[in-house]
């Protein structure tokens, strides 16, 4: 399994249900699924430096790729899951040190993920409730996309 999709699984797999909130046949009607989006209403290639990958209960997903509209309507009392990364600027290398108990020491893992773009919310991962804004962009590695998402309640 590649490590970004473990990750964004890692990272996504947990909360999708908001606590406290009663729940509706809609999750069982809308099974999570996970979708990748470039956004929309720029030029083709850069749409494409600019990627935000949702998980979540999804009555619709066209919003999240229909010319730039990215409105999602999600399942009442749920949450939708985001990690945004970009093509653009430099990769971001990340090293973990791993006891092995041997007598030669600890192993070096190094793995290398796509830069993190700009996000208003201040963060390039978490999660958004009906009602919440998503706009990120790249301009500062140097990359001039920008998407924005808005999360709705459907039914």
């Amino acid at each position: 399994m590649n490590i970004d999709k473990l990750a964004m699984n890692a990272i996504l797999g947990l909360g999708l249900i908001v606590p406290g909130v009663a729940i509706s046949a809609c999750v069982d009607d809308y099974p999570v699924q996970i979708i990748e989006s470039i956004g929309g209403g720029q030029s083709a290639s850069v749409n494409a430096t600019l990627t935000t990958t949702f998980q979540g209960h999804f009555m619709t997903t066209d919003g999240l790729t229909n010319r730039g509209k990215n409105v999602v309507k999600i399942c009442p009392g749920t949450e939708v899951g985001y990690l945004v990364s970009t093509t653009v600027g430099e990769p971001t290398i990340e090293t973990i040190l791993t006891d092995t108990g041997l007598r030669s020491g600890p192993v070096e893992t190094q793995i290398v993920t796509p830069p993190m773009a700009d996000c208003s919310s201040g963060t390039i991962e978490g999660y958004l409730a009906i009602g919440d804004k998503l706009s990120c962009n790249n301009v500062n590695l140097g990359g001039s996309d920008t998407d924005t998402f808005a999360v709705k309640a459907g039914g």
